[in-house]
């Protein structure tokens, strides 16, 4: 359950020691992991977007970014920066380094764009909006709440 696998690994420390047990073809294996510092892999700057709401913190895609996610230099959007394993975005499967691409059909070029699109949306009585998300080579739709 990736909602219990978000909590668990959020209530542990960068450089922890946890036992993991996944699946895999079928087969239970068990492991231990080190933690990392997840801020050192996506790192927060002042131009960040903090989207209390739904638990998420987005900041610009810079090609910084875009090299260390392994993203083309032609991908734009936001990155996930933060997630509160318990939000509303984390419940709707969004992850620390997923780049947001569109919000209801319309481009995200920096974090402030999802935040006048969900607000757009709020102020037309609709109760969430559609995303793009681009997670390493894949791309998929979730569905984010507009408070």
């Amino acid at each position: 359950d990736a909602r219990q696998l978000a909590r668990y690994v959020g209530s542990a420390d960068s450089g922890d020691r946890v036992k993991l047990r996944i699946v895999r073809d079928g087969e239970e294996m068990n492991l231990k992991v080190t933690l990392g510092d997840a801020e050192s892999q996506v790192a927060a700057a002042d131009s960040d977007k903090r989207l209390k709401g739904l638990g998420l913190t987005l900041t610009p895609l810079t090609d910084a970014l875009r090299e260390r996610l392994g993203l083309d230099a032609d991908v734009s959007g936001a990155v996930v920066a933060r997630i509160d394993p318990n939000g509303l975005a984390a419940e709707q499967g969004l992850r620390r380094g997923d780049v947001l691409v569109q919000a209801d059909r319309q481009p995200v070029e920096s974090p402030g764009d999802l935040a006048k699109t969900l607000a757009s949306a709020k102020k037309a009585g609709r109760s969430s909006v559609p995303v793009l998300v681009r997670r390493g080579g894949a791309q998929q739709f979730a569905s984010l709440p507009v408070g």
